[in-house]
């Protein structure tokens, strides 16, 4: 923040205002999530780091599927068929999946689960969100749906998947935390 503060003049200020979210809750009949095992530290002397701290290993395989090796949510399986996209994460905390969850949807999704730890999290959504939620990555004006309407509402694999984890998402209003740029120059200052 300080970089960008001294090489591109940048500007900004909080504030918090009212808007649309999905909030994550926990259903009536709980969670249906396996905590993740504890990690192990690793062995003394070789002056490791946990999982968490080593940037993360991608593969991809001819079939479609792959797999992340480390990162913020442990080990990742994916796998496309049939027009799912099936992922297995092993390790991920309720504020990290509700992250994931806003790319892929209209609005954000705040964690009110008061679920603490990780989880070993599978969701199976449809590819057209995956690629919906890839596209607004690279492009964030654009929503990839008309009028920034949610992604297949009511019978979306996305409502579908949070469910079958003993979750839901609710549509309300909240005041959220907002970052606001009020200036920015374009290329940054010499060195």
């Amino acid at each position: 923040q300080a970089l960008l503060v001294e090489r591109f003049g940048l500007k900004f200020h909080r504030d918090r205002s009212e808007q649309a979210i999905y909030a994550m809750v926990v259903r009536k009949n709980g969670p249906k999530m396996k905590e993740s095992p504890k990690e192990e530290p690793p062995p003394s002397g070789e002056g490791g780091s946990s999982s968490k701290d080593k940037p993360p290993e991608m593969k991809i395989d001819a079939n479609g599927g792959g797999t992340v090796r480390g990162g913020p949510s442990g080990n990742m399986k994916m796998k496309m068929q049939d027009g799912i996209m099936h992922m297995e994460m092993e390790r991920v905390s309720m504020d990290r999946l509700a992250a994931i969850l806003s790319q892929m949807m209209d609005r954000p999704v705040v964690n009110l689960t008061d679920l603490k730890g990780d989880f070993q999290v599978t969701l199976d959504l449809a590819n057209s969100i995956a690629l919906d939620a890839a596209r607004r990555a690279g492009r964030p004006d654009d929503t990839g749906h008309a009028d920034g309407e949610a992604p297949d509402p009511g019978g979306s694999t996305i409502f579908q998947s949070v469910q079958n984890l003993g979750l839901k998402l609710d549509a309300r209003k909240s005041d959220i935390d907002q970052l606001i740029i009020d200036h920015v120059e374009k290329a940054p200052s010499e060195n």
